[in-house]
């Protein structure tokens, strides 16, 4: 295990030197009369101020003197201060060899006394003439000198540091990969966090947005692992939508070596129930619920980013019915798929896409297909939308979301015993069970133990959506018990299976009474139903009686007993279900399924029929409308 704040610091430590024999220039420059007695021009960082020079990055040069008579005369030093304390303390190298993604990893002192850091691109030291690295000194607080040459020679000396030639007398930085939060290859050897790295390359790979503050205090902990499990962790026996969400918080870093696509759990239900509280909880796994969880609202741009902070682990976002509905169904897509979208820089060439795979948990009042639909526009509610984001009815237990109060009056003080606690005590836990990952099971180990939760009878599902859900629910379940091993969170054994089992349950209760079979085979149904009410009399031609000419015709009808039948075309039918080239004969067998008496009698692979309508031969699908 690795601190790269400590390896950082080690690198911008002040040379020790001879203080004997330095002349400095008595006029012009600044003075730093205890600067290195080099013979050449070359920089050094001073860590601290005294009254004869102030600390900061230096660069002498020597000037050459002659007396009067043109005799060469000992060379005066010309000490000239660029900027605050800046030291490169890594040259980092992108892991998956993008090119043009080198970086550096800066650590520079502020005018406060505090150390920041930061990366930037190394491709930025060849624009503008320094212009971008003084953006980055001034942002972080950080002085540099008022000469409209300091941002050329602030570009120079990190030039000179990097290419730790004789010109720096310092400590020449480390040369490390960089790598996003996550795993840091497909070996799934090595995990990065923004301040740490785990596993068999933690003294080479580090965070590639090294000194983001905002992405760093994301993860920070706070009190203590032993009271979070307490007081945090313990209060979800005998509650399973809290162990539920707990097991899922730890879920991240398991996705990649089990196989398992993006996705989440909604939990659905009345307004101060306890659902923000479970969400806190779960929040406090990784780092402070106040960061951890996030909300719904806002653009899919910074979503996105977000997203990309949550890469290998959790993804918080509180009330769905904040979301913009208008883009909320690519949204759950860009969230689930974990790409975002491609991007142009000024010069034309193509961005880096963000990249991500994470466990996404919501709450809202709504499920997915009401904040998608609420009334403001007409959104298509699809099943992959469905099947990524799976809702959660969990108001209607006990008390809200609880089923044990552990000596709270009610629902209300319960929830805010775990905001509070969760707010006290967070960040170990996630952390503490991806160290104990690494050395306690490898890939194969985790794919095998999923296998087999999934096979259990409780996991069961009649169709592939069920199946993926059901996965998902097992994968939380298996993370919880994971966690228990560790002894993370004080749970008995099976405690999280069970509770995976009851999130299945109810999401697969509320499903089938929504209909039975899958979205996809609903849609059909209704998309022919609507197809033939909208269009019934003006894209059919009548078999009954004269009538006028149809133009874009997608069938014929007539009557058969007392009920009407419609003869579609090839191309009605797949105009009318909306295939656009998807498989029409899996459709019909979806029609079927759900009782739509569709002939011909005979079973042949294309099941249309030959028929003689007005004189000529047609191959058409015969739909009664008695079941429709």
């Amino acid at each position: 295990m690795t601190d790269t704040n400590n390896s950082m610091a080690a690198s911008i430590d002040a040379t020790q030197v001879d203080k004997n024999n330095v002349t400095t220039i008595r006029s012009g420059a600044q003075h730093a009369p205890d600067g290195p007695p080099f013979p050449e021009n070359g920089y050094w960082v001073r860590t601290e101020s005294d009254p004869l020079g102030r600390a900061g990055v230096w660069e002498r040069t020597w000037i050459s003197q002659k007396d009067k008579q043109g005799k060469p005369q000992p060379s005066i030093a010309a000490d000239h201060w660029i900027c605050g304390p800046l030291a490169i303390v890594a040259v980092t190298h992108a892991i998956d060899d993008k090119q043009g993604d080198d970086r550096l990893q800066l650590k520079g002192m502020d005018d406060l006394g505090r150390w920041r850091e930061w990366s930037m691109q190394i491709a930025d030291l060849g624009k503008h003439n320094g212009e971008i690295p003084t953006q980055a000194l001034l942002s972080h607080s950080i002085s540099i000198d008022s000469d409209k040459d300091a941002g050329a020679r602030l570009r120079e000396y990190l030039l000179a540091v990097l290419r730790s030639d004789s010109m720096f007398y310092g400590t020449p930085p480390k040369r490390v990969l960089h790598a996003p939060i996550g795993w840091a290859s497909s070996e799934m050897k090595t995990f990065v966090l923004p301040d740490i790295t785990v596993g068999e390359d933690a003294d080479r790979v580090v965070f590639n947005g090294g000194g983001d503050a905002a992405t760093a205090g994301l993860y920070s902990a706070g009190g203590s692992r032993e009271e979070w499990t307490n007081q945090v962790a313990a209060k979800a026996i005998g509650n399973p939508i809290m162990i539920l969400a707990i097991s899922a918080a730890f879920t991240g870093p398991l996705l990649r070596p089990t196989g398992t696509d993006g996705g989440g759990l909604n939990f659905v239900g009345e307004s101060s129930k306890g659902k923000t509280s479970i969400l806190a909880a779960a929040g406090s796994v990784s780092g402070p619920p106040r960061l951890q969880v996030r909300r719904w609202r806002g653009t899919d741009n910074g979503l996105e980013a977000t997203a990309e902070t949550a890469n290998d682990g959790i993804l918080i976002l509180d009330e769905i019915g904040q979301a913009d509905q208008r883009t909320l169904g690519q949204t759950i897509y860009m969230l689930a798929n974990g790409t975002g979208k491609q991007r142009a820089r000024r010069d034309g060439s193509a961005r880096t896409v963000k990249e991500w795979v994470c466990m996404i948990l919501s709450s809202g009042e709504k499920e997915i297909a009401s904040a998608l639909d609420d009334g403001r526009s007409n959104v298509d509610h699809t099943a992959g939308q469905a099947v990524r984001m799976l809702d959660i009815y969990v108001t209607d237990r006990a008390y809200g979301v609880w089923d044990d109060l552990h000596g709270s009056s009610d629902g209300a003080v319960m929830s805010d015993t775990i905001k509070a606690a969760s707010a006290e005590h967070y960040g170990h836990a996630g952390r503490a069970f991806v160290e104990a990952l690494l050395y306690a099971y490898k890939p194969s180990d985790l794919i095998k133990l999923l296998d087999k939760i999934c096979a259990m009878r409780e996991f069961e599902g009649v169709n592939g959506q069920e199946l993926r859900a059901a996965r998902r629910f097992a994968l939380a379940g298996m993370a919880g018990e994971i966690a228990g091993e560790f002894c993370l969170t004080g749970w008995p054994r099976g405690a999280a299976i069970d509770a995976a089992i009851v999130g299945y349950k109810i999401w697969l209760a509320g499903r089938r009474a929504a209909g039975e079979g899958s979205h996809e085979d609903q849609q059909i149904v209704q998309r022919l139903r609507d197809f033939i009410e909208q269009h019934g009399d003006s894209r059919f031609q009548s078999l009954v009686k004269d009538g006028p000419f149809v133009h874009h015709r997608a069938g014929w009808w007539t009557i058969q007993g007392d009920e009407r039948i419609y003869m579609f075309t090839n191309q009605g039918m797949q105009e009318a279900l909306q295939l656009r080239g998807g498989d029409l004969l899996r459709a019909i067998d979806a029609l079927k399924e759900k009782g739509i008496d569709i002939t011909p009698a005979q079973k042949d692979k294309k099941k249309s029929m030959q028929k003689k309508i007005q004189r000529e031969n047609h191959r058409v699908y015969l739909i009664s409308t008695k079941k429709l």
